[in-house]
């Protein structure tokens, strides 16, 4: 097979595979589009029907890439205690969302979800064990299944506290570790508290957050908006108590390093229950009960390996609105070409795009029943009710700005290179630019059209130790002639111009005068004597498209010339065979 061949075919193959895909999962059978609309590029909404069994559909299909798929907290907090929560289409409107559709089962009167949180990559709330959580992946992949987590905080003599849950109800035995996503002060329960405080979000995962130990007490009280509170009772309380006691009498650091792992790279997560598909085929528990069997609404969401994800809620309680099973929602998913799925709180199935309230939702389908606490009527016997947490369609991230050219050089004093002296991963020294001034014979600044004068930054020192200005100025440096100074070539300053004798440096005694003692020491020449080249780049740059042109160029100059040698070859008389 030839080249060319292998490797068209593959990619035939797999664009014919995505457009197959993308056609099955258009829409279901039988159902038909009542309404679609695009939110944004690769973002649509889409409004569903089926008459038999009647049903009333809302997906949001993301395309891979298009956006990202978060988890967002009712007012950025995982409990309330007590206090009202927030509407799905307020939560959209405050982070700026596409599409999204309430998550988490919750406990009403806490406000508390039942699951776990992951936002931005900071653990909110710790997941119960073996409790399937939807997991965002930093590629932007989903899946579900059980989040496994562990944290600790470490003192400075390496005796090691384990922390049993993040921003929980206590439990005793447990370190709890509660942070200002919990909402208000800490609750009742613990027998000792200990404050800490912090630079950065608290319970980031997989990073080594400082902590520093600034004061003890035995009652529940407010966390700090720059820290947390590790709460307990009972022989934790005592562990607790013992880490304030050797941190004041100074037999330890008051800095105490705070670690949260998980078994997967997480960087979003929410509760739910059940997984719905796994790999094409239905994976929730056939309990044959009322949940699982009767119809009801649902809130879900589903992908596929393509990276495609769609959002989804059915309705009941109306006309055209009959709910599903279990089983159902599992063939719709498929329909909608997923070959994974999971499942929310049915009960509040909310769907929101650009801000608003697109289905029925039925808190409670008897007529005349009041609005729930908190919620907004949007049709007779339909309220939009408090969520504890959504997930949301919004836009991506910005792409990071694209790091200086030449930032390995090591001439200009910027960038990670090792003129500058700074690590990798370290910030960015704050640099002014000046220009910088070549010196040449007689002491003047090179003439403009010379192009002498680039920017230079101050992360090099702006004023070089005077020990320079005699390397510079010693007369038996070597001097590289490039023409005789003549009164035509004279600047208005009456100094020579580029054509006059340019000095040499001699650059390993300048490398020996910059030494820390030396820049300390504060002496200072007239002028910066060091060229300031263009930010760090030498030697030619590579253009793609150039190298794509030349490449280009180059196989048709060696098909030609292949093409005349055998025109050649075949023109060549051939000699006589002698029997």
């Amino acid at each position: 097979m030839r080249p060319s061949r292998r490797i068209l075919l593959p990619a035939i193959a797999a664009l014919f595979v995505a457009t197959a895909f993308g056609a099955q999962g258009s829409v279901p059978a039988g159902y038909q589009t009542q309404s679609s609309t695009q939110l944004t590029p690769g973002v649509d909404h889409e409004a569903l029907s089926l008459a038999d069994p009647p049903q009333s559909v809302h997906v949001a299909r993301v395309a891979p890439g298009a956006a990202r798929v978060v988890a967002v907290s009712s007012h950025d907090a995982v409990a309330r205690q007590g206090a009202a929560g927030e509407l799905p289409s307020e939560m959209c409107r405050r982070v700026g969302c596409f599409a999204g559709i309430n998550a988490d089962f919750h406990d009403a009167a806490a406000g508390e979800p039942v699951g776990g949180v992951v936002s931005g990559g900071r653990m909110l709330r710790s997941p119960l064990p073996g409790r399937a959580q939807l997991i965002v992946t930093p590629d932007g992949r989903l899946q579900a299944g059980p989040l496994d987590w562990s944290g600790s905080v470490t003192a400075s003599d390496g005796r090691t506290v384990a922390i049993g849950g993040v921003n929980v109800d206590p439990h005793p035995g447990d370190v709890i570790l509660y942070t200002s996503a919990w909402g208000g002060t800490t609750p009742d329960g613990a027998d000792t508290e200990l404050i800490v405080r912090g630079a950065g979000g608290v319970g980031t995962i997989g990073a080594t957050s400082p902590l520093d130990i600034v004061d003890v007490r035995s009652d529940a009280g407010p966390i700090p908006a720059d820290g947390a509170v590790l709460a307990a009772s009972g022989s934790a309380s005592a562990t607790l108590h013992e880490l304030a006691d050797l941190a004041a009498a100074g037999r330890i650091s008051r800095t105490i390093q705070l670690r949260i792992r998980t078994a997967v790279d997480v960087v979003e997560s929410v509760g739910g229950n059940p997984t719905v598909l796994r790999g094409g085929h239905p994976a929730f528990p056939d309990a044959g009960d009322d949940f699982t069997d009767a119809r009801h609404a649902r809130s879900l969401v589903g992908w596929n390996p393509a990276g495609e994800v769609v959002l989804v809620t059915v309705d009941t309680g109306h006309d055209g609105a009959s709910g599903m099973s279990l089983a159902e929602a599992a063939d719709l998913l498929t329909g909608l070409g997923a070959t994974d799925g999971f499942g929310f709180d049915g009960g509040s199935a909310t769907f929101v795009a650009s801000g608003d309230v697109q289905n029925l939702p039925t808190d409670d389908p008897t007529s005349g029943a009041p609005a729930p606490t908190g919620g907004r009527e949007l049709a007779p016997g339909h309220f939009e009710r408090p969520a504890a947490n959504a997930l949301m369609v919004v836009p991506k991230l910005p792409d990071p700005p694209p790091s200086p050219s030449g930032s390995n050089g090591s001439g200009s004093g910027s960038g990670s290179g090792s003129g500058s002296g700074s690590k990798p991963g370290a910030p960015a020294t704050t640099a002014t630019t000046a220009p910088a001034k070549v010196m040449v014979a007689g002491g003047g600044p090179a003439s403009s059209t010379g192009k002498l004068t680039a920017p230079a930054t101050s992360a090099y020192p702006t004023a070089l130790p005077a020990t320079i200005d005699q390397i510079l100025n010693n007369p038996s440096r070597p001097r590289r002639q490039s023409g005789k100074v003549t009164k035509d070539h004279k600047t208005k300053d009456g100094q020579g111009e580029v054509g006059a004798d340019l000095l040499i440096p001699d650059w390993n005694s300048i490398t020996d005068a910059l030494t820390p003692e030396a820049v300390a020491a504060g002496d200072q020449p007239a002028e910066l004597s060091l060229a300031g080249a263009a930010t760090g780049h030498h030697g030619p740059r590579h253009d793609p498209v150039r190298m794509l042109l030349d490449l280009a160029a180059a196989g048709m100059i060696a098909t030609i010339l292949c093409g005349l040698q055998r025109a050649r070859n075949a023109s060549r008389p051939r000699p006589a065979l002698w029997l």
